[in-house]
């Protein structure tokens, strides 16, 4: 409860400290869409959790590669590639089943942070999740600038957010 209180007043912090600096006008009101901290800490727990698991699928290739072959050199290119490779598979993997399914990642959960549709229901759904996972790429290939929207904007929808036609908003 602690970490999401501080991660809101983070979120307000950020928001206006940028907002500032650009020239912008402050908001007026309180909102309930989470922020750029918020969502930064959910991806992060997000994040830990897929590497923990790819870790332990990761050592128990490791360990039966190096029982049926063997390799002086170490980690070949290509696998390293394929590594890679099914590593992104599992993350973009992760993220559409938990955004088509609950509409949250376990992150998200953790933060009190739930997606919803800008008309304000809350199924996603395969292809809506679909959409926002290419935004979310989109989003941070131009140095992360597709999330500007989240402390610049007043509904705090990043690149990702429009083009799936979502919001990201705290929960109870």
């Amino acid at each position: 409860r602690q970490v999401r209180g501080v991660a809101r007043r983070l979120d307000d912090a950020v928001e206006r400290v940028v907002r500032r600096v650009l020239f912008r006008h402050r908001r007026s009101e309180p909102t309930n869409d989470a922020g750029l901290v918020s969502r930064a800490l959910a991806l992060g727990i997000d994040a830990a959790i897929l590497n923990a698991g790819f870790f332990a699928a990761s050592a128990l290739v490791a360990l039966a590669a190096s029982v049926f072959l063997s390799d002086p050199d170490g980690v070949s290119t290509p696998a390293l590639i394929a590594g890679t490779g099914t590593w992104l598979a599992a993350g973009a993997a992760y993220l559409l089943i938990f955004w088509s399914l609950a509409g949250q990642t376990p992150g998200m959960r953790f933060m009190r942070v739930q997606l919803r549709l800008a008309d304000g229901s809350r199924r996603l759904g395969f292809g809506r999740s679909v959409r926002r996972l290419v935004g979310l790429a989109l989003s941070a290939i131009p140095f992360g600038l597709g999330f500007a929207g989240v402390v610049l904007g007043e509904r705090r929808r990043g690149l990702l957010d429009v083009i799936a036609g979502t919001e990201a908003v705290y929960g109870e």
